[in-house]
């Protein structure tokens, strides 16, 4: 008999997965690496997230429809890739943000904030982070996320970091 767990959000059933306590041990200290890194890339290129709430407040109790803002940043270490940042902003109606960071030209993390305002002009903060370990996911802040798997966005921030070598020659 195989034990089994019900996703919520879902329905659907999945086996439960049993892992080791040298496994789990061996992924804090990969996650650990990982933040440390992450943490130094953004103290020393002054990149630290940081989002303004004011900009998504509704006047009137309405919210006009205005123009989408795109910005993107990329972070170079020694002629490599080590972070590419993308915000959208569509004024008074959300802020989205994903970040992608590479060691060595590999995906070691994506870290996804989505600010999105309600009428009473308190604003709902979304924040996911995913570490990557050999092109893989290893631990998710939203494994249930349906809409956005872990895998597809490691492929996604693959393409991305690949995209951005071919855009610079």
């Amino acid at each position: 008999m195989v034990d089994k767990d019900m996703n919520m959000h879902t329905g659907e059933v999945f086996p439960i997965k049993t892992i080791t306590l040298s496994t789990t041990e061996t992924i804090k200290q990969k996650v650990n690496f990982i933040d440390s890194y992450v943490s130094k890339i953004d103290y020393r290129t002054n990149t630290i997230d940081y989002f303004n709430i004011e900009e998504l407040y509704t006047q009137n109790g309405k919210r006009t429809i205005s123009i989408n803002e795109s910005k993107k940043d990329i972070v170079f270490k020694n002629n490599s890739i080590v972070k590419v940042k993308y915000n959208d902003h569509l004024y008074n109606n959300f802020i989205k943000s994903k970040a992608f960071y590479y060691n060595n030209d590999e995906l070691v993390c994506i870290k996804v904030f989505e600010i999105l305002p309600n009428t009473d002009n308190k604003s709902t903060l979304y924040k996911r982070t995913i570490y990557v370990y050999d092109n893989k996911p290893i631990l998710d802040s939203d494994l249930l996320n349906s809409t956005n798997t872990s895998t597809d966005l490691v492929v996604l921030g693959q393409e991305y970091l690949k995209n951005e070598y071919q855009s610079l020659n």
